[in-house]
């Protein structure tokens, strides 16, 4: 679930997240590890005297400068494809539950279906101010949240007026709602709550107001 007061990442409720989320880790311990090397060379050659011409002309260390960088670029690779591989599912083509959202000035529109029996259409309207209850959360509450299936789902956009975009950060979800367009997306929900989203696309004088809700729950029959 969402922990807004910590710092980091929200709670990852998809595969597709913990993937990113393992994959920034991995990448972020290793830039600490650069910088630092990197500032200890640079102390230990001021403490012993400044730069002298071993440093300036010498082929070993022309090497190492050469080879160690290219080496933290190809372990740069690793993980950047294996997060690659996670949002190109090879089971996209057979998901358990299809989730279309269609944006419109200043809401959102679904419809979903599925090879389960459940389905849902509806429109989601953000819940004033004045009307939250004990533990809700401002600006990110709908009237009506999306009920999504455990397991794989495709997500679908499209528009009916300007270019929106259906962002849930817990699911590693950004897809552009594009008019005339289909765009789509396979996510691998493995984890039971609500998620909140909202529409990252500048779309227009409500554009603040335009949250999104998502309650992964279990549609076995």
């Amino acid at each position: 679930m969402y922990l807004f007061y910590r710092v980091g990442f929200v709670g990852p409720g998809s595969v597709v997240c913990q993937e990113e989320m393992l994959g920034h880790s991995l990448l972020l311990h290793l830039l600490v590890g650069v910088m630092s090397l990197v500032g200890g060379l640079l102390v230990w050659v001021w403490c012993a005297g400044g730069f002298t011409a071993s440093y300036v002309g010498s082929d070993e260390l022309e090497t190492y400068w050469t080879i160690i960088p290219g080496g933290l670029v190809v372990s740069f690779l690793f993980p950047s494809l294996s997060v690659l591989y996670f949002i190109d599912c090879p089971d996209a083509n057979a998901p358990n539950q299809v989730l279309k959202f269609v944006g419109h000035q200043w809401y959102w529109s679904f419809t979903s279906w599925g090879a389960s029996s459940f389905g849902w259409s509806g429109e989601m309207y953000m819940v004033p101010t004045s009307l939250l209850g004990v533990g809700d959360f401002r600006l990110l509450e709908v009237d009506l949240p999306v009920p999504a299936c455990y397991g794989l789902t495709r997500v679908v956009t499209s528009s009916c007026d300007v270019i929106h975009s259906v962002a849930v950060p817990a699911f590693g979800v950004k897809v552009d709602a594009v008019p005339g367009r289909l765009n789509q997306q396979v996510i691998l929900l493995d984890i039971y709550g609500k998620f909140y989203g909202q529409c990252s696309e500048i779309c227009g004088a409500n554009h603040s107001f335009m949250p999104l809700a998502v309650e992964v729950v279990d549609c076995a029959p």
